[in-house]
C-alpha cells in the first residue's frame, strides 16, 4: 500500500520490519531492491541491500538463486552492466550445478547477450551506421 501511495521509504521500513520478524524470507529483500532500483533510482543501493542480506546467512538454494537473479535484473536494467550480470550468472551456474537454476542462468545468459548486442546495434545506427 505504501508503494502505491508513493511512500517508498515507508515501504522499505515495512519490508525491514517483515525481515526482523522473519529473516528467512527473500521476498521483502527482493522488493526492497526493486524499490531502490525502480522507484528511488538507486540501483547501486538496491544491489548492496540484496548482497548484504544474501551474505547475512546460509539461504536455501531456491531463495539464494531468487535473490541472485533479482540482482542480475538490476544489473541489466537499469544499470546496463552486462559484464556484471554475466559474472553473476556464472556464479549461479557454479553455485547450483546441474539444477534448474543453472539451466535458467544459461538461458538468461543468452538473453543478456542478445540485449547487449541489440543495444550496441541501436547505438551504432543512431551514430550513423556500421561503416560511418
Amino acid at each position: 500500500a505504501k508503494v502505491a501511495q508513493g511512500d517508498y521509504e515507508g515501504a522499505i521500513e515495512e519490508y525491514e520490519e517483515m525481515l526482523r520478524n522473519d529473516p528467512e524470507k527473500p521476498f521483502p529483500i527482493a522488493e526492497m531492491g526493486k524499490i531502490y532500483a525502480e522507484k528511488l533510482k538507486d540501483p547501486q543501493k538496491a544491489l548492496a541491500v540484496i548482497q548484504k542480506h544474501l551474505n547475512s546467512h546460509e539461504w536455501p538454494e531456491d531463495d539464494a538463486a531468487f535473490l541472485m537473479f533479482r540482482m542480475v535484473d538490476i544489473q541489466v536494467d537499469p544499470l546496463g552492466d552486462f559484464e556484471g550480470a554475466r559474472d553473476r550468472l556464472q556464479q549461479i551456474i557454479g553455485a547450483f550445478p546441474n539444477t534448474r537454476h543453472s539451466a535458467n542462468a544459461h538461458h538468461r545468459m543468452n538473453e543478456v547477450e542478445q540485449q547487449q548486442f541489440k543495444l550496441a546495434m541501436d547505438q551504432r545506427l543512431k551514430s550513423g551506421g556500421a561503416g560511418a
